[in-house]
């Protein structure tokens, strides 16, 4: 893995201890992801090449699922090794949606085209 992760993990965390001294977790989200997809397989260089599907990753005090929550479904083993985009399961407007309500914005303003709404119930 590449030692910019071990960066940004203790990054991450020594700020999220500051928002917590400061009882400000609580009213914080943080949201990662990546501003394009990719695919499963190395290909020369050690990397891989854009594609469809992505992670996203939402942390904050109000966030619900702890741990070990995850949402959509893993690839299966066959689409994992296949050199096929790996299929988007959850619409990352989903996610905005989510985190414009929580900050008490409404959504529609921003996303004005059609796509399928789905809850995913990210915040208590």
């Amino acid at each position: 893995i590449n030692p910019r992760i071990s960066t940004i993990g203790s990054s991450v965390s020594a700020f999220v201890s500051d928002l917590k001294a400061m009882n400000a977790w609580d009213s914080t989200t943080i949201y990662f992801f990546s501003e394009f997809g990719r695919t499963n397989q190395e290909v020369g260089g050690g990397g891989t090449d854009h594609g469809a599907a992505t992670t996203h990753l939402v942390i904050g005090g109000s966030v619900l699922g702890g741990s070990q929550a995850m949402m959509g479904t893993l690839p299966t083993p066959t689409e994992f090794m296949s050199r096929a985009n790996t299929r988007v399961v959850i619409d990352y407007r989903n996610i905005y949606s989510e985190i414009f309500q929580w900050m008490g914005f409404n959504p529609e303003l921003v996303f004005t085209e059609q796509y399928t709404r789905t809850p995913l119930r990210l915040f208590a």
